[in-house]
């Protein structure tokens, strides 16, 4: 509540400013973790259009993740357990929030909620080193989930621990070539499309 009230007086004081939107994006995601979702979805669809790229984005992905599930589980059941792991992860508790996220997927198999959460499990494995059971996460969103929102990501951040991590190019590539020729629409195209050319030996980038 208190952090809140600091983000506040800084839009307040900063209006139009770079920081007042990133204090913006901070209340709605402490009104997130708070579970006080209707007011963050509210601060989220106003953000989505902010002229910062990552604020946008960022924005939007949460906006997405309260929407969507809100609309699968009008109890937002779920998403209160979700909110749950993000705010481990936010406190760098990342051993707790693995099985946080473990336990969402166990009671809420099949549902909405599902792929997000592999993702985040994916992210959460990436960030302890863990890069075969972030892949595993990754690869179930592609298996399962290949007409949901969350696949680009998966591609792409399997592509990253190919190229970057295990140095195999070839796996790296094949997949951010699904991602160019399947998913022109993603905030990851660009990168994919120049990293699959750099893999590919092009000269002119």
């Amino acid at each position: 509540n208190q952090a809140l009230i600091y983000y506040s007086q800084i839009q307040l004081d900063l209006k139009n400013d770079v920081m007042s939107h990133e204090a913006s994006l901070k209340a709605a995601k402490t009104s997130y973790f708070k579970t006080d979702f209707e007011w963050a979805l509210k601060q989220f669809k106003e953000l989505k259009s902010a002229n910062t790229q990552l604020i946008a984005n960022d924005a939007l992905e949460y906006f997405l993740l309260i929407n969507d599930n809100t609309v699968a589980d009008s109890t937002q059941t779920a998403l209160k357990q979700f909110a749950k792991g993000d705010f481990l992860i936010y406190q760098n508790k990342k051993q707790e929030a693995i099985s946080q996220f473990q336990s969402i997927l166990k009671s809420f198999k099949g549902q909405e909620i599902e792929a997000v959460t592999m993702l985040r499990l994916g992210k959460v494995y990436e960030g302890l080193n863990d890069y075969n059971s972030a892949l595993n996460q990754y690869q179930q969103i592609i298996d399962h989930h290949n007409d949901g929102i969350y696949v680009d990501e998966a591609l792409f951040f399997s592509a990253e621990i190919y190229n970057d991590k295990l140095k195999d190019t070839e796996k790296a590539k094949g997949l951010y070539e699904k991602v160019i020729f399947n998913h022109q629409d993603s905030i990851y195209f660009v990168d994919a499309r120049k990293k699959y050319r750099e893999l590919r030996g092009d000269k002119n980038l």
